[in-house]
């Protein structure tokens, strides 16, 4: 703000109270906000018990609102245990309303081993059941490649598992 901006706020008899604002948000700018940043776990955590669709997304996908560090995961073993179960709760959750977004989470959870137990069979199932609920947003070479790395008789097992995850989530849905 310039002098002149000043005082026109003076002129108007704001002066004082423009001064107060403006000192308040100059300190405000000043702190590094971690407390709050340190609480969105928290109300993360809060909302998406509360049912808030878009909290269960950003609970599951947000590992730094609750561990900040890979130190924060080893010092806390059940709290990181408790983290997965929730996410993995929430995102079965959207998943089994035909959520996409979620269903491509379990699909790379299940992939990676890193939320749940590594499963190509249930990761290409996920996969594929986003296929046949929106065409086109799984890359067909990506599916093709994922389903050819399965001995055959788990293909035949994974495509009749993703018909059933698309036909419980997301037909008529």
């Amino acid at each position: 703000m310039n002098a002149q901006e000043i005082a026109i706020y003076e002129a108007m008899g704001a002066g004082d109270q423009f001064e107060k604002r403006s000192a308040d948000e100059i300190a405000d700018c000043r702190t590094d906000g971690s407390s709050d940043f340190s609480t969105r776990g928290y109300w993360l955590d809060k909302a998406a018990a509360g049912g808030s669709l878009e909290a269960k997304l950003i609970y599951a996908t947000d590992v730094d609102a609750f561990f900040p560090s890979a130190a924060e995961m080893i010092r806390d073993p059940q709290g990181l245990e408790e983290y997965k179960r929730k996410s993995v709760r929430y995102m079965s959750d959207l998943a089994a309303n035909g959520n996409i977004e979620s269903m491509i989470w379990i699909a790379r959870a299940y992939e990676s081993g890193w939320m749940m137990e590594r499963s190509p069979v249930n990761s290409y199932a996920y996969y594929k059941a986003v296929d046949l609920s929106m065409p086109g947003v799984m890359p067909g070479d990506m599916l093709n490649h994922l389903r050819g790395l399965l001995p055959a008789n788990e293909q035949l097992r994974a495509d009749d598992l993703a018909r059933s995850i698309h036909g419980r989530c997301c037909d008529g849905h």
